[in-house]
Order: C-alpha cells, then sequence, then structure tokens
C-alpha cells in the first residue's frame, strides 16, 4: 500500500510540531508557572497556527511552490491536528507525573471564581455558579487533556485556514522565489 507523500509530510511536520508544544510546556514549567493556568493554556493554543503556518511556508517552499491550495489545506489542517493529538500523548503523561499541577489548577480556578463570584452570579444566575464550583472538583487529568486538546484544534483550523488563504494571497514575488533566489 502506497501512502501519498503529503501524508508522510503532514506525520514528519506534526512530530516537529508536538516537539515545539512539548518544549513550551517544559519551558513554562521551568519558569516556575503552571502550564495549566489561565495565562498560559490558550497562550499554547495560539501557538498551533503558527506552528501550522510555518510548517505550510516550508513545505510549500520544500515543494517549489508545486502544490495547490487543496494539498496545503489539507496538509495544513493535518499537521494542526495531528501535532495536537501527538502533543496530547505527551501531555498526559506529564500530568500523570505531575499530580499537583491539577490540584493547583482546581485552586487557581476556584479562587478566580471567588473572585468574580458577583460577575458570574449576575450573568449566568446563582445556580449556575453553584454547579461551576460543584464541578471544579470532578476536574480530572482527562478534563483537562481534552479541554486543551478541543483549544487547541478551535483555535487551530480556524487561524490555520486564515494563514493559508493569507499565504496565498500574499504577492507573487515572495511565493515565487523559493528555489534560492533563481527565478
Amino acid at each position: 500500500m502506497k501512502i501519498h507523500p503529503i501524508f508522510k509530510s503532514i506525520l514528519k511536520y506534526s512530530l516537529v510540531g508536538s516537539v515545539v508544544y512539548t518544549l513550551l510546556l517544559l519551558g513554562t514549567t521551568l519558569l516556575g508557572y503552571n502550564p495549566l493556568g489561565r495565562e498560559y493554556s490558550p497562550l499554547q493554543a495560539v501557538f498551533v497556527p503558527f506552528v501550522s503556518g510555518a510548517c505550510i511556508a516550508h513545505f510549500y517552499y520544500k515543494e517549489k511552490g508545486r502544490v495547490r491550495l487543496l494539498e496545503l489545506g489539507i496538509f495544513g489542517l493535518g499537521v494542526a491536528f495531528f501535532s495536537s493529538l501527538l502533543y496530547s500523548v505527551v501531555f498526559y503523561f506529564f500530568l500523570g507525573l505531575n499530580p499537583g499541577l491539577v490540584k493547583d489548577y482546581i485552586t487557581e480556578a476556584n479562587d478566580f471564581l471567588e473572585e468574580n463570584k458577583e460577575v458570574y452570579i449576575r450573568f449566568s444566575g446563582e445556580e449556575e455558579y453553584e454547579i461551576a464550583k460543584s464541578n471544579l472538583g470532578k476536574t480530572s487529568n482527562g478534563t483537562i487533556l481534552i479541554d486543551d486538546l478541543l483549544k487547541k484544534l478551535l483555535i487551530g483550523f480556524p487561524f490555520t485556514i486564515l494563514f493559508l488563504l493569507l499565504f496565498f494571497a500574499m504577492p507573487n514575488y515572495f511565493r515565487k522565489k523559493n528555489d534560492h533566489g533563481k527565478e
């Protein structure tokens, strides 16, 4: 069974993307921040389109512009999906090795709810506030893992498509010089 070269490239670039996410996770942890915190989690989700965008540009450059928009779209979304999925496996083991992170996350989320109690109740009601507080105690590694993966995909997919469209909307001058300056 022959595998299309674009799918081999998707897997190769996805591995690179997951390594980038893992380095970001380790760097954040080594700097003393909780990687599950409100400041970090959205930041990592924003990296999805940048990683897939860089992979799109490199793949286009490597293929010397012989790639159509649809192929690049499949490639970019494939990289965004598989790099997020591969990273989720690493993230799951990371959470298993650091059980205190989930407890710190629950404490931080509980403090955040307490600080913003009036606002939450005003917009959602007292009953929803109590449900949210009780659900925090049920947070597990799997819940956080699925939340992280969904954030990456829901933020990554639309922005990857946007990057792809911007890449093709660029003047031809920038896209045609992919053979090391030879025209």
